[in-house]
């Protein structure tokens, strides 16, 4: 085997080098690959944002008057322009972007512990930025630091699409919190009726509220165990009427942009909603 001439490969080099630097030659294939990845991995790092503690708590100024059912909170403007404006960066992230889990009538992405835990165990850890807001949630005596949040459901929800009364079910504990962002729509609660009681007794809501993007609304107790929550699958609503043309009673109108008679354009909307799992 003949000698390496360590000199002549210098010499190879230093030429690689001049030619590179005069722009004659590109990089090799390998350093491109690699400069390509570095971007890449870049891209899909985890979105960053703070939102800072909220200057104000949560306290009776913000109860929603009703008469047939209590424990509805209201908060217009929980979050700034500038907060919304990173947040729905933040929830379309491309780091999220395998998190999405599309259904028929809206898709989602599910962080923190599973309501099925002891099953299946975590689906996945709270990103940093959907931590920033438990912190601010909690700063705001919207949940107590004992029973912070350890579950968020983000619903993106486009024009014509909502999603039929329910309930969120026992495990979780009853209190939540849902932050609108990217558009308006109406949150309504109807009667949890038992199945024999269904197309007898009255399903008409008992109350409505207009959720602002931005705003955040807070229900517990009762309203979380005896009525159902929805939103409506439209492109378009009424004030006044829901679609099934029964009467609309909106107890926060006066906290809207909103008057009687006006109609609602839906647009793409995202909802971050809060919950605590129950464990052990």
């Amino acid at each position: 085997m003949p000698p390496i001439d360590f000199a002549k490969l210098l010499a190879e080099e230093k030429k690689k080098a001049l030619l590179l630097a005069s722009g004659k030659q590109q990089a090799p294939a390998a350093n491109d690959n690699f400069r390509e990845k570095d971007q890449s991995d870049a891209a899909l790092e985890a979105p960053q944002f703070e939102l800072a503690p909220r200057d104000f708590m949560l306290n009776e100024q913000h109860r929603i008057k009703c008469d047939t059912m209590g424990d509805v909170f209201f908060i217009n403007n929980f979050v700034s322009v500038a907060e919304e404006t990173s947040l729905l960066e933040c929830c379309h992230h491309p780091a999220h972007d395998k998190s999405w889990v599309t259904l028929s009538s809206r898709r989602l992405q599910h962080w923190g512990l599973a309501p099925n835990h002891i099953a299946s165990g975590p689906t996945s850890p709270m990103p940093p930025w959907l931590e920033n807001v438990v912190s601010a949630l909690v700063s705001a005596s919207v949940f107590s630091k004992t029973l912070s949040p350890n579950n968020c459901l983000l619903n993106e929800y486009k024009s014509g699409q909502g999603i039929m009364p329910h309930t969120d079910g026992p495990c979780y504990e009853p209190r939540v919190a849902t932050l609108s962002l990217g558009s308006d729509c109406i949150l309504s609660f109807r009667p949890l009726l038992k199945t024999k009681d269904i197309g007898i007794k009255n399903d008409s809501p008992v109350l409505s509220v207009v959720l602002p993007r931005r705003s955040l609304v807070v229900f517990s107790k009762e309203a979380y165990t005896d009525y159902m929550h929805g939103i409506e699958a439209v492109r378009e609503e009424s004030i006044d009427f829901c679609e099934d043309a029964k009467p609309r009673p909106i107890a926060n109108l006066n906290e809207s942009i909103y008057k009687p008679g006006d109609k609602i354009e839906r647009g793409d909307r995202v909802s971050l909603t809060f919950r605590r799992v129950k464990v052990g």
